[in-house]
């Protein structure tokens, strides 16, 4: 005898192995594929809420994870994002400066511009937004019942690259 799988009211789930179940429980084909997964009444889905956190982590990644301009890498992480903006104001309030020097990591170092400085700044903003406008349309596909799964999620091809 095939083994039987079924949820209660709360979403709990059992495997009755023969048993006799609780009238009020209801069967389903197969387990739970994947841990936050509840029955939509035909198949094991994430609720919207739970798929909108996910978008919102995908967003951060993709926010946070860098980009490349001209093959240099460029930091978006949240510490890139307030540095490359104290710089550009450090420009705008202090008229006498004419660069500042920038650590590309723990031994490279680079001297920059006000220009490259505001550049860098628009990239990054630009990048920071893409990812945030993203989650957005994700988060309508979502609604709409378009997007209902995780992978799809991360296979959207509307995400901003990082490289």
């Amino acid at each position: 005898m095939a083994q039987k799988f079924y949820i209660d009211a709360n979403g709990n789930q059992f495997s009755l192995d023969g048993r006799e179940p609780d009238p009020s429980w209801i069967e389903v084909p197969e387990p739970r594929p994947e841990p936050g997964m509840t029955w939509n009444g035909q198949a094991w889905a994430f609720p919207k809420a739970a798929l909108k956190a996910l978008a919102a982590d995908k967003r951060f990644r993709v926010e946070t994870g860098g980009l490349v301009v001209g093959g240099i890498p460029i930091a978006t992480d949240r510490q890139a994002q307030a540095m490359i903006t104290g710089a550009g104001n450090l420009f705008d309030k202090d008229p006498s400066l004419l660069t500042v020097d920038w650590s590309i990591d723990a031994e490279n170092f680079v001297t920059l511009d006000k220009a490259t400085v505001q550049q860098n700044g628009i990239l990054i903003g630009r990048h920071v937004q893409a990812s945030f406008t993203a989650q957005r349309q994700i988060v309508a596909l979502i609604d709409a019942g378009d997007i209902t799964t995780a992978e799809q999620i991360e296979a959207w091809a509307g995400w901003p690259s990082n490289s």
